[in-house]
């Protein structure tokens, strides 16, 4: 960004109408724990939430919100490779939120939330190829991008946001400044020193999402000295993308770093403003 932001340039719009949106996770327990924090007990949206085992937890219903509902589900398997590899697993859950749930799939805004899942010992190039292809391709969470690639097998909207190593980066964003500059090979090890620190996402509210928002610009700025333009956020990722595995490559870890907040900047429910 061409400016210098702080905490006081971020704005959180409660009263939002954002339609329906769709979450599609790899986890099963902390992401789903997070989003529900997020859109139910902080913005009271309607929500409801599906696991890959079948098991249908409470919907919370807010009438006084009826144009904005969150469905969270999550692939087959906790591998990023499902997205495309299980199309017909994510099809037939499409199809059950549509008939048995009236959740209007053709009309919602799609993220897909996933961690870098990279093997510390071994990757194989095929790997980073093929998450590559899901960054240039799952590009808007309303709308299929008119230039996604013809071979591309996933064949609805979505937009894709990456943490870095897990999930776990958002919410060391939420509570720790500066956590960008933290350096992690894989989940469990962040997990565990946020357990160490008793940093746990149940603490997570307005104004550490406000926090979590700022960590996340004053990374890109590390990498990225051009006005952040969520429209575009696939060719920054890819950038993140690249930059984070250079660093893992010259380190063995990663830069802790989460990009979910987009989403909330995406649907309007933060909206970051120029100071003086």
């Amino acid at each position: 960004m061409d400016y210098q932001i702080t905490i006081d340039n971020i704005y959180i719009n409660k009263d939002k109408s954002i339609g329906n949106v769709l979450f599609i996770v790899e986890g099963s327990k902390t992401e789903f724990f997070i989003i529900k924090k997020i859109f139910k007990d902080i913005f009271n949206y309607t929500y409801q939430s599906l696991n890959r085992n079948g098991k249908e937890f409470p919907k919370y219903q807010n009438p006084n919100k009826e144009k904005s509902s969150v469905f969270v589900i999550n692939t087959e398997n906790s591998h990023i490779s499902s997205i495309q590899n299980q199309q017909q697993y994510l099809d037939e859950l499409f199809q059950l939120l549509s008939e048995k749930y009236k959740f209007d799939i053709d009309n919602s805004s799609i993220y897909f939330i996933f961690d870098r899942d990279r093997d510390p010992i071994d990757e194989k190039e095929e790997h980073r190829i093929y998450i590559k292809n899901l960054i240039k391709n799952l590009t808007n969470a309303l709308d299929i991008d008119d230039n996604r690639n013809d071979e591309f097998k996933f064949d609805r909207q979505g937009l894709l946001l990456l943490s870095y190593p897990a999930i776990e980066a958002f919410t060391a964003s939420n509570f720790i400044n500066n956590s960008y500059e933290l350096n992690h090979q894989i989940g469990s090890q962040l997990k565990d020193s946020l357990e160490s620190q008793k940093i746990n996402h149940s603490k997570i509210n307005e104004t550490t999402l406000k926090n979590a928002t700022l960590e996340m610009i004053k990374f890109i700025n590390t990498i990225h000295n051009k006005e952040f333009n969520v429209d575009s956020f696939s060719k920054l990722s890819l950038e993140i993308f690249e930059n984070q595995d250079e660093f893992y490559s010259n380190n063995k870890e990663y830069r802790i770093f989460s990009s979910l907040c987009v989403s909330l900047i995406d649907l309007g429910l933060i909206d970051i403003q120029e100071g003086n």
